[in-house]
């Protein structure tokens, strides 16, 4: 199972349904392969533009850069803060998410232990909202310092922390790319093994990849070494409709030559080039594809709304 922060128990918010408190009783992770706790049984929920929607919103963020100081800076900004501003959004939606999903590189630098125990008090709110959160590993996370903080229930891949958050309309396969302390991703024989076994066990149900590290491409820095691999896996297996990574600070959207959609999230925390945004993305996953809405951290960003619905191939 990947690191997982589940709602904490009690009472919620009185903003939250009773529907919505008992979905958010069971969205603790289950076992790879079990289902998280389905939101579109039958459900009719409404998105931000009041429009009835058998939907899932998903909040995405990556590369946060969380310091254990929320005064450190980096490039010019503030990493604690632009995180809170996010996270604040998000609680502030119409409807709450099914789920935060974190890509990677939740730490600083290193991933010093002062970093996560920031983190996870930044993610306090989240969770009294009933709102469950999922981190993956970057190259700027520490496994041991990582896992101390938050701690699973437990790896069925050793050191490798994978599993699948399965709702009723697609399965979330949360990947390992991170060889820390090393900068490039892999994944590695073992766990491309335990992505075919997993894909091939549900071939007709939609099944979305998210790790941190982005496909080699001739221009990123450290990218995911073993890309040639991974797309001999995933592109035949047409149930695979969607690769998300981080990593790039690069938020785009585009298509392998397979139809496999390639979503690269922006960082919260800090960009390497002029005009690139800065922020998280809004996600609706129905049963033909998903709609993505970037939502940035400075609201006069000229990219801010910007939308892709992205149709399953």
């Amino acid at each position: 199972m990947p690191i997982s922060l589940p709602p904490y128990s009690g009472p919620l918010e009185s903003s939250v349904t009773p529907s919505r408190r008992r979905f958010l009783s069971n969205t603790l992770l289950a076992a790879a392969g079990a289902l998280f706790g389905p939101t579109a049984s039958g459900q009719t929920r409404k998105g931000p533009d009041s429009t009835p929607q058998s939907s899932e919103f998903w909040a995405l963020f990556a590369d946060t850069h969380i310091p254990a100081d929320p005064n450190d800076m980096a490039l010019g900004f503030n990493m604690a803060a632009s995180f809170q501003d996010a996270v604040r959004e998000v609680l502030a939606a119409a409807d709450r998410p099914t789920a935060l999903l974190i890509n990677g590189d939740c730490a600083f630098r290193k991933g010093a232990p002062g970093d996560y125990a920031a983190l996870t008090r930044m993610l306090d709110p989240l969770r009294r909202s009933g709102v469950p959160v999922h981190l993956t590993l970057g190259n700027h996370d520490d496994r041991q310092h990582f896992k101390a903080a938050l701690p699973e229930s437990g790896s069925e891949m050793g050191e490798r922390h994978v599993g699948i958050l399965a709702t009723e309309t697609a399965n979330w396969l949360l990947a390992d790319s991170s060889t820390t302390p090393i900068g490039e991703g892999r994944f590695g024989r073992q766990q491309l093994s335990w992505m075919r076994e997993r894909l091939d066990a549900e071939p007709n149900k939609p099944a979305i990849i998210f790790a941190h590290h982005n496909p080699r491409d001739g221009r990123s820095k450290w990218p995911l070494e073993d890309t040639e691999e991974f797309f001999d896996l995933v592109a035949p297996r047409k149930q695979v409709k969607a690769y998300i990574f981080g990593h790039s600070h690069h938020w785009s959207v585009e298509q392998h030559s397979s139809g496999i959609h390639l979503v690269n999230l922006p960082s919260t925390a800090y960009v390497f080039r002029t005009g690139e945004p800065r922020g998280w993305v809004r996600s609706r996953v129905d049963a033909s594809g998903m709609e993505l809405e970037l939502r940035c951290i400075d609201p006069a960003d000229p990219r801010q709304g910007e939308r892709h619905r992205l149709a399953w191939r």
